[in-house]
């Protein structure tokens, strides 16, 4: 400000400085007074001077207007640069208001100016062009460094025709050219010349590189979109923006998004040269679940393998996307008013608070409005971009929109407005409507020439599956146990038989599918394949599959089908088991006790309680008893011990008073967080006496362990009111995971065949196979008897079998009685115990 007079006196504000070539320093800002409206000046200081701006102020722009309801901020950004081409031209940039007195109506003025002597420095162009040594076609991307000079260091990027250039001091350099996965070119020496040009002109070989280009949806119900319960055709259009051409290419196409399935997931690709494109020539399909959530994005990976190498690419689509787009002309409706700005935007995980009416000035609006047609709670995303670089806001409604009140019926915004893009979510109830509306901000009206919006999440039908088997997995049943006592559960060490089902959820029958359990993820010696047949679409078959449990008490194993039907492989379908059965819940009340935490504007503060009581939560309620003036500045949280933060309360009471009534204290009426409390804390008023459901459900906490420091977090975002914490108190319920302890063992199985080697002999070709979680160490096979016959050779050491592990042999008979019933018994030991097996027999 100036001098002396700081409230009437012009002040200067929004700075930005430079220094040119010969060290001069430049200063452009803001200034204005109660009595000059905003104006554009700049000040200087000289290279040798070592004071303040001695080369004095100027005015580029005197100023003609004003700007009305600042909210609290003029512009952004102001930039001062120094011109490259002689290093002493200053470029100034701000901002400035057309005469009169409007709002958000900013516009931009740049200007040029020089500070005192200033000489430019000596220096020399290098330019030259790069290309590909095999095509000669220009290369862009590519990098060019030099070094070794008094501009060691300088590198340029080449354009897309392949040139490059860059001012440097006079002198002799080293040039290096490479990236894009080319090999490195150079170096080449190379000499600047004050005022002078060089060419140095390069070529380039490497090998490929695969970029994504787009995605583009056919099929299904025609609308170029994925959509829930649709069978939908993708191309993948790829670039090689590599050093080398891409030759003899195929992909395949996959995805981990619950719901999708790829059921065509190859395809070849053609050659691609450098700085080409290409698409599959093979449509990959894509099916989609009934399920699918809408408004998910589907995540992909191409996997790209040629001679040349094998290449990733992930990428992501939106699904269930409406678009649309126009513009607000001064002969469209008007609507009373404006929402205040009021951030975070809204999002379907965390709801605020309504914002309120900002003022009651008339602005032209447009509506559009949506339904969610299916039976569950949609979450829908809003884009909305605006295409004239004006201001404008957004926001959504619930069923209809009164233009005379923007407040009533508010479902969500994106908390500012905007001139570019703006993006929110908002949970769109049961065959509920959605209204969207886009309206001017800036007073007098000014309108918008184009807008365009989309929305996604809103379901819309694809018009059923792929005419293809899709199976999934559809659950378990625990059949049987083997270690007593039974408890309805996999404990370690146990052989259990597991009965596994599987759902076509397809648009035509599996052939013949087949399924092999595999030994992984604590599944020990499975059985082995089982026929599953044809499950016709929409149909569901279980198969029974014995297996031993390998893990601790309380890990979760993993077991994996593999499956093929005829020709085709299906892939995998997981299914997981914790070990060991849950005891009977338990609830327990922790509390903080009488404390007096204050909560000060912008201030966050955390309470902490400590739980030594271990378990696994099922079930978790916050308890709060807190004064406070003005309960929407409030954020309440709660953060599990591994940070995991749940949201209470975010915004909710408006000007209302309290959580709780009654002492500020543990013996007060709390405010309870609970999910299954009858009314949501969004629709509760302040003070909140009683049960509530959080706005973010605190069953995102069950499954996790009880033990820890917790807190309860109480930011105020706000300024003028305050609030004291008088107790916060955690509801825990937990169980505890217990397993049957006599299961971890070694299991023996004995397999055999007959067969006769000549007319006197019969062999037994035997397999031991450990099915047990434990080693069998020493193994020794013993007794071999058919009949009252023993065999030779014995005794068999068969060394160690580990868990899942097998060994083999053979023991002769001499018997000549083909056809005779008899019995045949094998058996041994291993350290710590033995083995046996005695089965009816016809020899050979």
């Amino acid at each position: 400000p100036d001098a002396g007079n700081g409230a009437t006196g012009l002040n200067r504000w929004m700075g930005a400085a430079a220094i040119d070539n010969s060290g001069n320093l430049a200063v452009g800002y803001s200034v204005s007074s109660t009595t000059a409206v905003p104006g554009i000046r700049y000040a200087g200081r000289s290279a040798a001077f070592t004071g303040g701006l001695n080369e004095g102020e100027a005015t580029m722009f005197p100023g003609i207007g004003t700007q009305q309801a600042s909210g609290n901020r003029w512009g952004d950004y102001t930039g001062l640069t120094v011109d490259p081409v002689d290093d002493c031209t200053f470029w100034y940039t701000n901002e400035y208001y057309p005469a009169g007195h409007t709002q958000f109506n900013w516009k931009t003025k740049v200007g040029t100016f020089t500070v005192a002597a200033c000489s430019a420095p000596p220096q020399g162009m290098l330019m030259g062009t790069v290309t590909d040594c095999a095509t000669g076609n220009p290369m862009g991307g590519v990098l060019v460094e030099v070094s070794g000079g008094p501009s060691s260091g300088f590198s340029s990027a080449t354009l897309a025709d392949g040139t490059y250039s860059m001012k440097l001091s006079p002198g002799n350099y080293t040039v290096t050219v490479s990236g894009r996965s080319c090999g490195l070119a150079g170096p080449f020496n190379v000499t600047v010349t004050d005022g002078g040009t060089t060419i140095r002109d390069a070529c380039v070989t490497g090998g490929p590189r695969v970029a994504f280009v787009s995605a583009a949806v056919s099929g299904g119900n025609g609308n170029g979109l994925i959509d829930a319960n649709e069978c939908s055709m993708l191309n993948v259009t790829v670039s090689n923006p590599g050093c080398g051409p891409l030759t003899g290419a195929s992909a395949v196409l996959s995805s981990s998004t619950p719901g999708v399935t790829v059921t065509q997931p190859n395809s070849p690709y053609p050659d691609i040269p450098v700085n080409g494109t290409g698409t599959n020539t093979v449509p990959f399909q894509i099916n989609t679940a009934a399920d699918f959530a809408c408004g998910t994005n589907i995540d992909f990976t191409l996997t790209v393998t040629s001679p040349q190498g094998t290449f990733t690419i992930n990428f992501s689509l939106p699904t269930c996307t409406i678009a649309g787009a126009g513009s607000i002309t001064l002969s469209d409706p008007t609507q009373t008013g404006r929402l205040n700005r009021f951030a975070p935007a809204s999002s379907c995980a965390t709801s605020k608070a309504n914002p309120g009416l900002f003022d009651a000035a008339v602005r032209h609006f447009d509506s559009y409005s949506f339904t969610n047609p299916s039976s569950a709670t949609a979450c829908a995303t809003f884009r909305v971009t605006s295409g004239c670089g004006t201001n404008l806001f957004y926001a959504t409604y619930l069923g209809s929109y009164n233009p005379a009140n923007p407040a009533q019926n508010w479902l969500g915004d994106p908390g500012q407005s905007s001139a570019g893009t703006a993006t929110w979510s908002v949970n769109v109830p049961a065959g509920q409507t959605v209204v969207l509306v886009i309206h001017e901000v800036a007073v007098p009206n000014v309108g918008c020439a184009a807008y365009s919006f989309s929305i996604s999440g809103l379901p819309t039908d694809g018009g059923g599956p792929c005419p293809v088997p899709i199976v999934n997995a559809a659950g378990s049943t625990l059949v049987n146990e083997s270690c007593p006592p039974a408890n309805n559960a996999i404990d370690p060490g146990e052989r259990v038989t597991v009965n596994f089902k599987l759902m076509n959820i397809g648009g035509a029958s599996t052939s013949n599918l087949v399924a092999t359990l595999q030994p992984t993820g604590g599944v020990v010696a499975p059985t082995g394949p089982q026929s599953y047949g044809a499950i016709p679409a929409g149909g569901m078959a279980g198969r029974d599959f014995s297996f031993t449990a390998a893990g601790n008490c309380g890990d979760i194993i993993t077991a994996t089908l593999q499956l093929q039907d005829g020709a085709n492989n299906l892939g995998t379908r997981t299914y997981g088991f914790t070990l060991g059965t849950l005891t009977p819940p338990v609830t327990n009340t922790y509390s903080s006790g009488d404390i007096a935490v204050p909560v000060a504007d912008f201030a966050t503060v955390e309470i902490p309680i400590t739980v030594a009581d271990t378990g696994i939560l099922s079930d978790v309620n916050a308890r709060i008893r807190l004064n406070h003036t003005f309960d929407g500045d409030l954020t309440i949280s709660l953060v599990h011990p591994d940070g995991t933060v749940v949201a209470l309360s975010n915004g909710r009471g408006g000007a209302g008073d309290n959580f709780g009534t009654g002492p500020n204290s543990c013996s007060g009426v709390h405010t309870v967080f609970d999910d299954s409390a009858a009314v949501a804390i969004a629709a509760g008023t302040a003070p909140f006496a009683g049960s509530f459901r959080p706005d973010s459900p605190l069953s995102a906490l069950n499954g996790k362990p009880s033990a820890g420091t917790w807190k309860l977090r109480f930011a105020d975002g706000f300024a003028g009111d305050t609030g004291v914490v008088g107790c916060v108190q955690l509801e825990l319920t937990t169980q505890q995971r217990v397993c049957t302890t006599n299961c971890s063992i070694v299991r023996l199985v004995v397999t055999s065949v007959l067969t006769r080697t000549d007319l006197t002999t019969v062999r037994a070709d035997y397999t031991v196979q450990n099915i047990g979680t434990l080693p069998a160490n020493n193994t020794i096979l013993t007794i071999a008897k058919l009949g009252s016959t023993d065999g030779t050779p014995l005794p068999q050491p068969l060394g160690t079998i580990p868990p899942g592990g097998s060994a083999s042999g053979g023991v002769n008979f001499t018997n000549s009685s083909p056809g005779a019933a008899s019995t045949l018994t094998l058996g041994g030991t291993y350290t710590g115990g033995s083995f046996s097996s005695t089965k009816r027999v016809t020899v050979p």
